[in-house]
């Protein structure tokens, strides 16, 4: 770790939980330039499986059947 990030890792370190979690929120909002893009494509993937499950095209799974077959495989 550079002494630049050691140093600003302590100061954060001071931060109260609630201000550690808002300056985590806008770091990870400066790794993001291209949220529109990702927004807009998780927007279509959406209307995708929508149209999908509407058509009768996808095939649905109760969420009791998902739980009950991944721990039987526990």
């Amino acid at each position: 770790m550079n002494e630049r990030v050691k140093h600003l890792t302590e100061e954060a370190a001071k931060l109260t939980p609630e201000e550690r979690v808002e300056l985590v929120e806008r770091i990870n909002l400066t790794l993001w330039d291209h949220q529109a893009e990702v927004n807009a494509a998780w927007e279509a993937e959406i209307e995708r499986r929508v149209v999908q499950i509407d058509n009768g095209e996808a095939m649905l799974i109760d969420y009791e059947d998902v739980m009950r077959e991944m721990r039987s495989k526990l």
